[in-house]
């Protein structure tokens, strides 16, 4: 067929190699889709690093780094819970509007005078006087009379094992069981939270938990989670839903066939995307550092301008060397854990949010199929030169339109496994033109 059809057989191969594809992707053999994933996330890394909203003069929040300067000036970490207690004081003075705490306290502080009494016995004449004086010396106490003083959210973690741990803080509100059975956000079975003295005087808490890719990069983030048919918000959500102070949250519900599919969550008027598990595209506005940082040693020393704390989303959280929390993200390999709650704290208030839509499979399945087909019927009729300018000029038409999609709506379409299949097709109608070419050179 080659020597009497040549370009009827390079024109079915070519279909083949785009049925062939199609059946892979419907399918989803496990190797070869890992190993396009990994260059779709390289991809989209790319476009996350180059297409994102900045962070402007105006965002909402700052970000209290406990840093190398403050373990140089304050001492090592963990600080005494009255330490942090005069952070969020002096925050709460210059007019912080919420304090959300990207660190969690499941233990007890050890009351000194606790220490004393048991050094003294019984016996001492004068502890009935020692033991009135006990509060004078609790921190944990110290630390909750901070954060009474305004809005405060504490951390916690929800886990799939273990034992429950410290005081669980309220759930959201306004939630049916019946509406929580329709989700598909994953219920967790035990939580680590703070002790309850802690806890109670904050009022709220946001949970931090982390949801790594296979490859170990933070893309997402979940935005609630169950736990015993109620929902807990994240840390970042809980700050904003009391910063615009909104009683509840909506769901965004999509009926696709007869199931009702989570596709976002209303906080107000604003949505927030996720996917069905309630999880969120983490929108990067830069790379590390991209927000305003002050160090917890110049809130300490009042050296902070109000104008930097006042009316704002303050994060707490770990970026010493030693002890920061840091973490693999699309647009940087260390990146700090609380700046990715600042990222998505400022996203709910500013609305810029990637999307990766549900139907994203079915786009690329269809533009495997269109532009494979066009590649079919019109390759086989070109000579080498032709072809490698058709598939370069095609290559360059299809991440322009990528990049303006991607630009103008926030959607990270697929684009790396159609590519492959039209290079696939490529070589193919190259390597059989070389062998007509070379066959009728040999005839002649």
């Amino acid at each position: 067929m080659l020597k009497k059809y040549p370009k009827t057989f390079r024109t079915l191969l070519n279909i083949f190699i785009v049925m062939f594809f199609s059946g892979i992707l419907w399918f989803n053999p496990t190797v070869l889709v890992r190993t396009i994933s990994f260059f779709e996330n390289g991809a989209f890394g790319l476009q996350l690093r180059y297409n994102h909203k900045p962070v402007t003069a105006d965002t909402p929040i700052t970000i209290v780094a406990i840093d190398d300067k403050s373990i140089q000036e304050q001492g090592q970490w963990p600080w005494a819970r009255k330490k942090i207690g005069s952070v969020l004081t002096k925050l709460f003075d210059l007019g912080a509007s919420v304090i959300a705490v990207d660190v969690m306290f499941s233990e007890k502080e050890d009351n000194p005078l606790e220490e004393v009494l048991q050094e003294l016995g019984p016996t001492f004449p004068q502890r009935a006087q020692l033991e009135e004086k006990r509060e004078m010396f609790d921190g944990d106490l110290d630390f909750a009379k901070a954060l009474e003083k305004g809005k405060s959210v504490l951390s916690f973690v929800l886990t799939r094992g273990g034992k429950d741990i410290g005081l669980l803080p309220p759930a959201l509100q306004g939630i049916s069981k019946k509406t929580f059975q329709q989700l598909h956000i994953p219920e967790m079975e035990n939580y680590i939270g703070n002790i309850t003295v802690l806890q109670r005087a904050a009022k709220h808490g946001g949970l931090i938990n982390s949801t790594p890719d296979r490859d170990g990069v933070v893309r997402y983030a979940p935005l609630m989670l169950g736990y015993k048919g109620n929902l807990y918000p994240s840390l970042s959500l809980e700050s904003v839903r009391l910063f615009l102070n909104e009683n509840s949250i909506d769901f965004n519900l999509a009926a696709y066939g007869k199931e009702e599919v989570l596709e976002g969550v209303f906080l107000g008027p604003q949505l927030i995307p996720t996917d069905p598990y309630g999880r969120v595209l983490i929108p990067f506005h830069g790379g590390p550092y991209s927000f305003q940082y002050v160090s917890a040693s110049e809130v300490l020393s009042d050296s902070v301008l109000r104008e930097k704390i006042e009316n704002k989303i303050i994060f707490i959280g770990l970026s010493a060397t030693a002890f920061g929390d840091l973490i693999p993200t699309p647009v940087s390999s260390i990146f700090p854990a609380v700046e990715v709650h600042a990222n998505l704290a400022a996203s709910m208030i500013d609305g810029f949010f990637p999307i990766r839509p549900l139907w994203g499979k079915g786009f690329e399945l269809v533009h495997i199929i269109v532009v494979g087909l066009l590649c079919a019927f019109l390759l086989p009729r070109m000579g080498p030169i032709r072809a490698t300018l058709f598939a370069v000029a095609l290559t360059a038409l299809l991440l322009a339109i990528n990049r303006w999609i991607c630009l103008k709506y926030q959607l990270y379409l697929p684009i790396i496994f159609p590519l492959f299949v039209l290079y696939v097709q490529f070589f193919a109608s190259l390597v059989t033109g070389l062998l007509v070419a070379h066959k009728s050179h040999h005839r002649s």
